[in-house]
């Protein structure tokens, strides 16, 4: 193509995940393709395939750099806080769909497409493991400050993992599901079930 740009190999492999960021948001993972991206960075297929093995290798790492990212702030906002009540709280408050919930439709595609996208969901199994890790370890720090009584972490954790997962779902698939407000004041009573509190 006429406007690629000389890069160096790294910048350029920056550039092509940014831009399949940007095809992905726009068209959405299961309707994206090699010609899309490229298309989007300017450059060839040929050149995404010297940088990437498959299609599916640059899906996944896209798919990381933003699911990566959105663990990297919860984590920030974890840390921010003094109490593990306050901790919880606000994860749960924060994992809540916004109105543009485009990232979390990144997840829904990339769970529907892991039997056919190895490398996409391997890197949704490890962010996952993310996510339910900084669950548990807010739940271990409460049960040691005395403010929590949960008495297996790490079930709790995945069990506050797949309520949030499985109601957030349904806010963005659903047209006639439960709304926001009543998601979150669930998914806050269950979090306080879960830690002894109800």
């Amino acid at each position: 193509m006429s406007n690629q740009v000389h890069m160096s190999a790294s910048d350029r492999r920056e550039a092509l995940i940014a831009a399949a960021v940007r095809a992905i948001r726009n068209n959405g993972m299961l309707e994206s393709s090699t010609r899309t991206v490229s298309a989007e960075a300017g450059v060839s297929t040929g050149l995404m395939h010297h940088y990437f093995d498959s299609y599916d290798d640059l899906m996944a790492a896209a798919f990381e750099r933003v699911a990566a990212e959105d663990l990297q702030r919860a984590q920030e906002l974890v840390d921010s806080l003094p109490t593990a009540t306050e901790r919880l709280d606000a994860i749960v408050s924060e994992f809540q769909p916004a109105r543009d919930a485009w990232q979390f439709q990144w997840w829904m595609d990339a769970w529907s497409s892991s039997a056919r996208h190895p490398a996409v969901r391997d890197i949704a199994a490890k962010l996952n493991s993310g996510w339910q890790g900084l669950l548990e370890q807010i739940l271990r720090d409460g049960n040691e400050s005395g403010e929590f009584v949960c008495a297996d972490p790490r079930a709790s954790a995945w069990r506050l993992l797949a309520l949030l997962d499985g109601l957030t779902i349904q806010v963005v698939a659903q047209t006639d599901g439960p709304g926001r407000e009543d998601v979150e004041r669930w998914s806050h009573h269950m979090a306080r079930v879960e830690t002894g509190r109800a």
